[in-house]
């Protein structure tokens, strides 16, 4: 149950009864919750909604800062991607808020901040709001970030797809970014040829 509290008072902490159409739900425990403020008592588990987590990583480069035979120091974004599927198995569409703490030294996306628009922060996390039509699927992305220095050997298979992937998605120094495009095509070249 998410409740609002309208009053400039505090509501102590204690148990709720929880009803629908004068028919009994069931009973919570609710934390003190501040004047003006949100809460979500937690009272019975909705069957009728599943979701499937699918968690991954990946790095992606921010910047160059050195280049120096053939090992490249750079600034590298770490990437943390939690996909959400929300199935709802109910006749009837469900409002859901997907409750998510992001990472200690990460942050939100751009991506992620633009979807979450209307997201609201209850107790140190981010409350997601996803509509799941009746019988359907929907998908939720949250991508959090944190940077790190990484050093890139140019000479082997990961550093050069970790440098095209730079290339592809950065814009830097059309000088520059000739150069490395002919180490990137040159590797490629190599590799196809050895195959």
């Amino acid at each position: 149950v998410r409740i609002v509290n309208p009053s400039s008072y505090t509501l102590d902490a204690g148990p709720f009864t929880v009803y629908a159409k004068g028919q009994f739900l069931g009973e919570g425990l609710s934390e003190a919750i501040l004047p003006k403020s949100t809460a979500f008592i937690p009272y019975a588990l909705d069957r009728s909604i599943v979701a499937d987590p699918e968690v991954d990583t990946r790095e992606e480069i921010e910047r160059l800062l050195t280049i120096q035979r053939g090992v490249v120091t750079t600034e590298t974004r770490r990437i943390l991607r939690t996909k959400l599927t929300l199935s709802n198995r109910g006749g009837e569409e469900a409002e859901v808020y997907v409750r998510h703490k992001v990472a200690p030294g990460f942050e939100l996306t751009a991506k992620s901040a633009e979807a979450s628009s209307k997201v609201e922060k209850l107790g140190g996390a981010h409350l997601f709001p996803v509509t799941v039509p009746a019988g359907e699927a929907v998908e939720l992305v949250i991508e959090e970030w944190t940077p790190l220095l990484k050093t890139v050997d140019i000479r082997t298979d990961g550093g050069i797809r970790d440098v095209a992937l730079f290339l592809r998605k950065r814009e830097i120094d059309p000088g520059l970014k000739d150069k490395l495009k002919a180490i990137v095509d040159s590797h490629t070249d190599t590799a196809n040829l050895q195959e």
